[in-house]
Parts: C-alpha cells; structure tokens; sequence
C-alpha cells in the first residue's frame, strides 16, 4: 500500500522520499550537527496518513522535512471525540478521571506495519532514527464520551508523554459530522489544544511550543463559498458553518503559540478580521508551506500535437463545494457562448459526481454536476461526466484534450487538480481563486484569468483555437513547474522552524 510508486496521486508529487529532494541530503545532516540539542516534535492528526486524500499527503511531507531538518519527530494518530472539553471542566479533573468502562475502549499502540514501512521510505538514507509513530486506537465507540475524551486526553499526557516535547503542531481540520449537509463541525486541534495548554499552565514542566497547522482557512472558505451559492438552502448552511467554525478557530489560536499555514493568501485570510473580532489572541504567524513536484508522464500522451486533441477537461471530486460550484458557474455563464463560437466542442468532467453523496440525496440539490443548469439532462449539450477513472482511462481521456481548465470562483487552500494537467504537459486554464497558493515570489502561475465570464471564454478560445498560443502556454508552463521544483519553499520553512525551538532550548 505505502510503495513509492503509490506516492504519486494524480501528477502531483508532495515530496515523501528523500531521494526526490532538490537540495543535497547531506546539508541537512550538516546543518542538523551543529545544534547541540535537537528538537523533539510531535506531530498529531486524527489519523493514520491516508495517501488519497491532499492535507495528508502535505502532512507526511513536513514530517520529512522536520526529519531532514535535524529533529526527533513523531507522528500520532488521534481520533475525533464527538465530545471535547466543556468550558466549565477542570483539567485535573478530566485527568484524575477513575477508571470506568471507557478506560478500556482505547489503547495505546504502535500502528499497522504499513505506516512504519512509510517510516522507513521518508528517513531513507538518514542517520537518525526513523520517525516513531503511535496511535491511540478506538476498540468501542459506545459509552460515555465526555470520559472518552478524559480517557484520551490522559493517553496522550501521560501514555504519549507530552512533557517529552518541545513543540506539539496539531493539525487543524474540520470534519462535519452528518455529511457534507452537517452542521456540527468537529475538530481535534478544537479538543485538545485548549485542554493542552491548561495541562501546561498547571504543570511545573517546562511547556512544549503548542502550534496549530491549518491545511485550509476553514471559516473563510465557507463564509467565500456562501457568497457564490445560488442555492438559498446551501448558503444558509455555509453561512451557519462559517460561524461555527470561526469560533472554534478562535479558541485554537487563543491556546497556540504559533499558527502555521500552508500559503500566505490562507494565513491573510484567516487574521483579516481579527481586528474586528474582540478578545482575539493572536500567536505568531508562520508559514509551514508544503514542497511540490510535478512529475512528468511518460506516457504518449505528451507527445500528441494540438492538431490531434479536442474539447475541455475538468478533474475534481463533486464531494467539494468548490468543485461544483466552479462547474455551475462555468455550465451557466460560458458553455453556451463557447458551443456557438465552436460547434461541437466537449466538455469532459472527470470525478465522482455530488449524487454519490447521501447528504446530498437527502438535500436532493447539487446532485449531478449538470443541476441547477440549462443543459441538465441534455444529450445534445455537449457535456460528458465520466465519473471516476481509473490511471489507463484518465491518460486515455488526457490524450484527447485540448485544454485543461479550472473554473473555480471560490476558494482557499492548494488546489492540486491542475498538476494532473502539469504532469501531461497538457494547458492548465485556472481562474485566479484556483491559482491561490501557488504563487511564486517572481514567479505567479501562468494561463491565469479573473473569474469573468468574458474573460475565461476569451481565454479558452485562444488556448483551443490558436495553436501557438497553445504551444507557448505550455512553454511557460513548464518553466513554472521548473521554478516551483526549485523553490524548495517546504525545507526553507522546516529549517527556519526547527532552528528556531533549538535555538530555546541551548
């Protein structure tokens, strides 16, 4: 399952191998020898990595980093109480729990031998000792889940041993229970960051660093995806969940020291308001940006001229709002224009479609990706959903398009979708929202237009239409890919973090 082939998901590479890092291994062995007291990290997620889904992926990628880096680090997987700390509860109290049923739903444990072959494959060729990884395993998920949470919570300080370490990052996500249509919006970063800084305010330890590490900028994103919804019902939704979320993020970075962010337009989004919002306490901002490389296909897709392609290509999952609106928008403002500027062009969209979701049956509203469009149901529009594909079909597809395109009005975070294209060396056409977070400091990704009607069907005609132009977007294309690879913005961050705990603790 963890093979280093399986380390490619769709073109796009989030550095898990030392041996693909552009920098000499041995800079960071040099670096790393000169500190006298090497940093001891814990890293904490609601899971195992899985290696399908993008956060995780850019997770196991800082784990490397902080590993080439010089540090001890070590990886937990902790699950979601439905339950967390009350304001009214007592640290102690929570942590003096006695022992009752649910002291035996959980164990400590090391995880399956898959998560420690990944170990191995991350810290090949390092001297140190290979990442240790543990997880706090749910036998039953019945009983009482307030002494749940305490019977974690005392795992974790006591069984894990969080006085061990000099920084502990969370990873902050927001799982909606009750489908994509839920309302309640769980998150461990929300549990246990709080609950961690009371243990270490009471503790005559020295406190480990406490630091929150946002894949996303969660209540923003709703709060953007609300204005863009035409659905009365799903913005109502989105409004309530941006509201939610916003306080349970303000709860996290009142606990943390430090609140790291994978982009800078995600870390602006999230403080923008903070004037504005009383009783905020602001940590120190910092970037913990992931490292990206494009890997290029080998296939003969690559080699095909624009002569022999046609049609558009999208590639996304309709579980994600961004996604379907994007389609909604695109269907609704530009696809007819386009069918009349060129006769008989195809649309192509590739990913399991919104209907696959039982939130979304239930709600009976975006559940194909042709709803709440004129060309729902139509045979004659010209629009293909192909669903999921899998690897032979997706190059199958790949080879016969055109143009590539990203037509997202909202959005926050690193959208990976346009690798696919990058990686088949096929024009990537995003709107500006879609480019967020790929920018480089004199490098902004290329083929970029506003998300304007006028303007992205301008922009698609050019790239489908003009062959030169077709040939030169995919020329500067690939220097950006170049520059990114070369960047190294993942090992930039890594190295400015871990020198800076060292550098406390001589």
């Amino acid at each position: 399952m963890y093979r280093r082939g399986a380390l490619r998901t769709l073109g796009v590479v989030f550095v898990l191998t030392a041996v693909l890092w552009s920098f000499d291994r041995a800079h960071w062995l040099q670096w790393s020898s000169q500190s006298s007291t090497r940093a001891r990290i814990l890293i904490i997620h609601k899971r195992l990595p899985d290696l399908t889904t993008g956060c995780d992926r850019r997770l196991l990628a800082l784990v490397q980093a902080f590993h080439f880096a010089g540090a001890d680090v070590t990886y937990l997987s902790m699950p979601v109480s439905m339950v967390g700390m009350r304001p009214s509860d007592d640290i102690d109290t929570c942590l003096a729990m006695e022992s009752s049923a649910a002291d035996n739903d959980f164990s400590l444990k090391e995880p399956p031998t898959a998560a420690l072959a990944l170990s191995a494959e991350l810290t090949s060729g390092s001297a140190q000792a290979p990442v240790s990884w543990m997880e706090i395993h749910p036998r039953n998920v019945f009983g009482d889940r307030q002494s749940h949470f305490c019977q974690r919570l005392k795992m974790l300080v006591h069984g894990v041993g969080v006085k061990n370490f000099d920084a502990i990052l969370v990873a902050v996500w927001f799982w909606p229970f009750g489908g994509l249509g839920g309302s309640q919006h769980h998150s461990l970063a929300h549990q246990i960051l709080p609950a961690l800084r009371l243990f270490f305010q009471k503790s005559s330890s020295p406190s480990a660093k406490l630091v929150s590490i946002s894949d996303d900028a969660f209540s923003a994103r709703q709060l953007l995806l609300s204005r863009t919804e035409v659905d009365l019902t799903e913005r109502k939704r989105m409004e309530t969940a941006a509201a939610v979320i916003r306080r349970k993020e303000i709860v996290i970075y009142g606990a943390v020291d430090y609140a790291a962010f994978i982009s800078s337009e995600d870390r602006d989004l999230s403080f923008e308001r903070q004037f504005r919002e009383r009783n905020l306490i602001t940590p120190t901002l910092i970037l913990l940006r992931p490292n990206v490389r494009v890997v290029a296909a080998t296939t003969v897709s690559t080699s095909i001229g624009h002569a022999d392609r046609k049609g558009l290509v999208f590639l996304g999952s309709g579980a994600v709002e961004t996604n379907y609106q994007g389609i909604q928008w695109f269907l609704n403002n530009c696809w007819k224009t386009l069918r009349e500027r060129v006769p008989g062009l195809t649309f192509t969209i590739i990913g399991k479609p919104p209907s696959t979701f039982s939130a979304c049956r239930k709600r009976e509203v975006h559940c194909t990706w042709t709803e709440s469009t004129p060309f729902h149901n139509r045979t004659d529009s010209g629009v293909t959903t192909a669903g999921f594909l899998d690897a032979d079909k997706l190059v199958e597809v790949l080879s016969q398009a055109r143009v590539f395109i990203e037509p997202i009005v909202s959005s926050t975070g690193i959208n990976t979708k346009a690798f696919t294209g990058f990686e088949h060396d096929l024009p990537v056409l995003m709107t500006t929202p879609a480019a967020s977070g790929l920018h480089l400091e004199n490098f902004p990704v290329p083929n970029t237009v506003p998300p304007d009607e006028s303007a992205f069907v301008g922009a698609v005609l050019q790239l489908h239409e003009n062959a030169t132009a077709w040939e030169e977007a995919r020329r500067i294309q690939r220097k950006y890919i170049t520059a990114l690879s070369q960047a190294d913005l993942g090992r930039r961050d890594a190295v400015t973090f871990v020198h800076h705990i060292e550098s406390t603790l001589q």
